[in-house]
């Protein structure tokens, strides 16, 4: 009987790491259960809303392989306690077997913890890039223009759309570091623009004029099948943080961020009234929404059973 206890006040020790984190969380979060969020509609997207999810997810998937990090480490110690306590053999082999099983683990899940953390890294760099890009379009509203956020597509996103009288810009944010190096400064902010191809300090990109081009099209598309007009969405690749120098004439417009706000009401793409800009904005409205905030999914769901009841 006094094993059995013992045992079990063993296991008690080893998950209590676990329990104290599970009383921590449960009463932080226990008091916003007797209040309701107000917010019951969806809302407009953010900019970066897609990469701020992803990072949130990246960062509950760190939590827990830390978590599982610790219960590999922990796994052999506990079964041959529960071993000794029990007065079984514990052979070199079983030894053997069990901390080779917890190495291993261990190191899959800190594997794991660094391609999470190198990932979270690039999304933390885009969405903040993609804020920053948000907000130098914001200002574009002043001049009556309608500016939306990570537009959801088929497959992908479109990181901002602006609608103006002056036509539709769909525009990509691209978010580069720039090289801590022995390179001249000047050098290290420069971004030399070829008709092909974007060189940066160290290296070359050429695909983002591709995807820009691409991600315009499925635009003008969307919308001159959705409103009946004829909608040609102009690609715009804008690099905030950088010093963009043109060495040749691109084919797509590209900018630095503070170009944004000032350079886009200069295009002449496409005169549209009033009338077109109202049809346009209604169909991009529609898929710039979210239901990620307040109790908008919970109400969908409650819909959506009563509808299936």
């Amino acid at each position: 009987m006094k094993s059995i206890i013992t045992i079990a006040l063993l296991i008690s020790l080893s998950i209590m790491p676990f329990i104290v984190i599970y009383i921590a969380l449960y009463s932080a979060i226990r008091p916003s259960w007797l209040k309701e969020n107000p917010l019951t509609k969806e809302l407009r997207r953010p900019p970066g809303h897609s990469l701020k999810v992803r990072i949130d997810d990246a960062h509950s998937e760190i939590v827990l392989n830390i978590l599982l990090t610790y219960a590999s480490f922990q796994f052999p110690f506990v079964i041959l306690g529960i071993f000794s306590l029990m007065q079984l053999p514990s052979t070199f082999f079983t030894v053997l077997i069990l901390f080779s099983f917890s190495w291993i683990a261990c190191v899959w899940f800190a594997h794991k913890i660094y391609v999470l953390f190198k990932q979270m890294s690039q999304l933390k760099l885009g969405y903040e890039c993609e804020l920053a890009v948000g907000q130098e379009l914001d200002q574009l509203m002043m001049q009556g223009y309608r500016v939306f956020h990570d537009v959801q597509a088929d497959g992908f996103n479109i990181d901002h759309l602006a609608v103006g009288s002056n036509g539709v810009f769909a525009i990509e944010t691209k978010g580069r570091r720039r090289p801590v190096t022995n390179i001249d400064k000047d050098k290290r902010y420069k971004v030399n623009c070829y008709s092909t191809h974007l060189e940066f300090p160290t290296w070359k990109e050429s695909d983002v004029f591709n995807q820009a081009e691409r991600q315009a099209n499925w635009v003008s598309k969307w919308l001159s099948d959705a409103s009946g007009m004829d909608v040609r969405a102009v690609p715009v690749i804008v690099l905030p943080g950088w010093f963009l120098e043109r060495k040749e004439r691109t084919s797509i417009m590209c900018l630095a961020g503070k170009q944004v706000c000032w350079e886009i009401p200069k295009v002449k793409s496409q005169l549209l009234d009033d009338r077109q800009i109202k049809a346009i904005v209604h169909q991009v409205a529609q898929s710039s929404t979210t239901d990620d905030f307040g109790r908008a999914r919970e109400l969908k769901h409650r819909e959506q059973a009563k509808l299936i009841k």
